[in-house]
C-alpha cells in the first residue's frame, strides 16, 4: 500500500491526473 502511494505521488508530480480518472 506505502509503495503505491508513493508511487502516486511520483505519478501525479510528473503529470497531475484526478485518482479517480487513472482508474
Amino acid at each position: 500500500m506505502a509503495s503505491s502511494s508513493i508511487n502516486n505521488n511520483i505519478s501525479n508530480s510528473l503529470e497531475p491526473v484526478p485518482l479517480p480518472a487513472q482508474k
